[in-house]
């Protein structure tokens, strides 16, 4: 079954062009600095997240999810790739027990070609899927227990209809 996925994933890797990679794994590389050189003695204290998630019905192919706690939680954001539909942080890394507000990101090319930042040639327009109150705006929270949780995510492009 790994090596169905790990073959999966190489084929991916080969077609996506390094700025889509960009759009995708940047939110979780500035998450993963604060981490170096901090460690957490407790994981106790942590969750380990797992689910899948879904937009207007469909899963999430390439993406990435961030759990940033809230209402008086304490510790520190965690983030985890989607892949294929699913995610999983592990409880070493994972969001600390409590309150944690969800953000999603996932880059996707329109079809249409926009100049590049020096107008010099045609690229790919890369957006993202994900509307705003599902990124920067979210209100979904969920409470994360110490060890194992499992959150599924079925969401819709339509702002209104996303709720807490």
């Amino acid at each position: 079954m790994s090596n169905i996925i790990l073959y999966k994933w190489a084929a991916v890797q080969s077609r996506v062009s390094p700025s889509f990679r960009c759009a995708i794994y940047l939110p979780l590389l500035l998450l993963a600095f604060p981490a170096l050189g901090c460690s957490d003695p407790n994981t106790a204290k942590r969750g380990e997240v797992s689910g899948s998630v879904k937009l207007d019905g469909k899963p999430i192919e390439r993406g990435s999810i961030v759990f940033l706690p809230t209402n008086g939680t304490q510790g520190p954001a965690a983030g985890a790739e989607i892949l294929d539909g699913y995610y999983h942080v592990e409880r070493k890394v994972g969001p600390p027990a409590g309150d944690i507000l969800f953000q999603f990101r996932s880059a996707r090319r329109t079809g249409r070609k926009v100049p590049d930042r020096t107008g010099d040639r045609m690229m790919d327009e890369i957006v993202d899927w994900f509307p705003d109150n599902l990124r920067e705006n979210s209100t979904i929270v969920r409470k994360i227990e110490p060890g194992k949780n499992v959150i599924d995510f079925d969401l819709s492009s339509d702002e209104n209809a996303n709720q807490k």
